[in-house]
């Protein structure tokens, strides 16, 4: 549990456990995807980047990889994702939940969804989706277009800059 969250780990990921350092304080860095941190193995990558998360000195300017990195300082949850956002989030509004599974979202719960009709169509004819839609329009996956509206509706920061300061704040520009 980070805050009035939990992060739930679905079975079908392959290893099976989550990489993630937290200290005596309750500071939490949370792994998710393949990181690479100036072509250090997993495990020191995690460990240099939780080393920065306490210094409040985050600089992705060399981080690799197809990832989400999320921050607990205590108080904020913060998201640091991929700068191309290769890696799916996806946030259902039915219930608050946050996933890298977009099925898991949609068994989330037993409420009916509502088919994206224009999604549907765009994928029927063109064979993919442009993010933000999904085919459920409960369901949207995060992406720069809507990551400063993600952030003020769930509280929680999202940031693909090469540099972020933590706890991440929110302007009127965006978010840094």
């Amino acid at each position: 549990v980070i805050g009035q969250w939990s992060l739930i780990l679905c079975a079908k990921t392959a290893t099976k456990r989550i990489r993630k350092i937290t200290d005596k304080v309750g500071h939490s860095v949370f792994c998710l995807g393949t990181f690479i941190y100036k072509g250090l193995n997993e495990q020191d990558s995690l460990n240099k980047v939780f080393q920065e998360f306490i210094d409040k000195n985050v600089d992705s300017r060399n981080y690799i990889g197809n990832y989400c990195l999320i921050f607990w300082d205590g108080h904020e949850i913060t998201f640091l994702l991929d700068p191309q956002y290769s890696y799916h989030v996806f946030q259902y509004s039915g219930n608050s939940s946050i996933s890298s599974s977009f099925l898991a979202l949609i068994a989330s719960d037993d409420k009916k969804k509502t088919i994206n009709r224009f999604a549907l169509l765009e994928k029927l004819a063109t064979g993919c989706l442009v993010s933000p839609d999904t085919l459920v329009q409960e369901i949207k996956q995060l992406h720069s277009s809507n990551a400063f509206e993600f952030s003020r509706n769930s509280g929680v920061k999202v940031s693909t800059e090469s540099s972020i300061s933590i706890p991440a704040e929110m302007h009127k520009e965006g978010i840094t």
